[in-house]
């Protein structure tokens, strides 16, 4: 049977947050400077709040309570450094409304993937000009 989080009434090991799912899969690949204001900018302060939620129950201690103009964009910082600190496990965020994934633009973007993908598309290119060259001799 799987272990209840008492927090979400989920299974601990995944939880439903589509900023937690962004944040903590872009922290790997992100600036810290760059996905705090992609954060901050995208999401609403409601959703930065659940978050802020979600994330204490992984905490041995509360988060401090930001007030004034900055206060979602510091709680935001405080949510990626959680997210980043190596000796909190957080269980496995994911998003069901796609359209709340911000955009990030190709500056951003993990370029090990993206030349993955170009060897592949390489590879196919090849294999269909050696098949185009069978054809030919048939």
């Amino acid at each position: 049977m799987a272990n209840i989080d008492s927090c979400t009434g989920v299974p601990a090991e995944t939880v439903r947050s589509v900023f937690l799912c962004f944040a903590k899969d872009k922290c790997k690949t992100l600036s810290f400077d760059a996905l705090v204001k992609i954060c901050s900018d995208f999401y609403t302060e409601q959703e930065i709040l659940s978050a802020k939620e979600l994330i204490e129950c992984s905490l041995s201690d509360r988060m401090l309570k930001r007030r004034g103009p900055d206060s979602c964009k510091s709680t935001v910082e405080d949510i990626i450094r959680a997210c980043l600190n190596p000796n909190v496990a957080l269980p496995t965020f994911y998003a069901v409304d796609i359209a709340r994934l911000p955009p990030v633009s190709a500056a951003h973007c993990d370029m090990s993937a993206v030349l993955q993908e170009l060897q592949s598309h390489r590879s196919e290119v090849r294999e269909i000009g050696s098949l185009h060259q069978e054809v030919d001799r048939l």
